[in-house]
């Protein structure tokens, strides 16, 4: 579904859990390729079918059930799955991705959990990931819904290869035919948005006793006035959903992280 940016709805979600039921088993199935068509990978869960069937309540109930269980059916596949992010990967595109052995990201690729848009948390399983990353980043990114890069993507461990997208055809030919994945190319030198933008540094200064959502709106408030535009975005979407962040992602990423013995404060 090029045009809705690969966004994944039940359908979509009925089938690839069908499939991967019936890849597990048969023995001549030895690996798996995921790649989207077009300027996306899988820009999340198709949110315009959720809204439009807000009359069908068992809509939205059977479209996360089946999402979440896909999501762990590819926890659990044993077989080499790896995904190809040469461009936007975002929420359900990402749960239909981060849990296989492998993740090129290219020049193209932009990743973000953007829930909090919408006035929910980072679901399929965010809290778990994000609890990964230390320095308060992945608290960070699930809270404010910031967009990284590729280099990002390598550096807080979300993708596990870098890529060229101009090479995409022949990694995917090594990859279906031998089972072979590339070393990553070095990629280009430039700063870290996300580590110099001006609302990660509030959070740094206030993580170690920030308990919820609100500790960190109110400090850094004083920043709604800033005129770089992702600073506005990043307080505009941590304002939006900041009873779902205290009641669910903040104390869940906290609970992980601890027991993962990854330090976020």
């Amino acid at each position: 579904r090029p045009k809705a940016l690969n966004a994944l709805n039940l359908e979509m979600a009925e089938a690839f859990l069908k499939q991967l039921t019936k890849w597990k088993i048969d023995k001549n199935i030895k690996r798996v390729l995921l790649t989207g068509e077009g300027k996306a990978f899988c820009a999340g869960g198709d949110i315009k079918s959720m809204f439009l069937s807000t009359k069908e309540l068992n809509l939205k109930k059977n479209f996360l059930f089946k999402e979440y269980t896909l999501n762990y059916a590819i926890s659990q596949f044993t077989k080499p799955y790896l995904s190809i992010w040469n461009g936007i990967v975002m929420g359900g595109g990402v749960g239909l991705s981060i849990y296989g052995n492998a993740r090129i990201a290219t020049e193209k690729s932009r990743f973000a959990m953007p829930e909090t848009g919408i006035g929910f948390f980072p679901d399929v399983g965010g809290s778990y990931f994000l609890s990964r990353i230390s320095e308060g980043v992945g608290l960070y990114l699930g809270m404010t819904g910031q967009v990284i890069n590729a280099k990002e993507m390598i550096a807080f461990g979300l993708a596990t290869h870098f890529q060229y997208s101009k090479n995409i055809e022949t990694i995917k030919s090594n990859f279906i035919k031998n089972g072979l994945l590339p070393n990553s190319q070095i990629i280009k030198e430039e700063p870290s948005e996300v580590l110099i933008n001006q609302v990660y540094a509030e959070f740094r200064e206030v993580r170690k006793y920030a308990h919820n959502a609100k500790d960190y709106f109110y400090e850094a408030s004083d920043l709604e006035q800033d005129e770089n535009l992702d600073t506005k975005h990043a307080i505009s979407e941590m304002k939006s959903a900041m009873n779902q962040m205290d009641d669910i992602f903040i104390p869940s990423i906290r609970k992980i992280a601890k027991t993962a013995g990854v330090v976020l404060d």
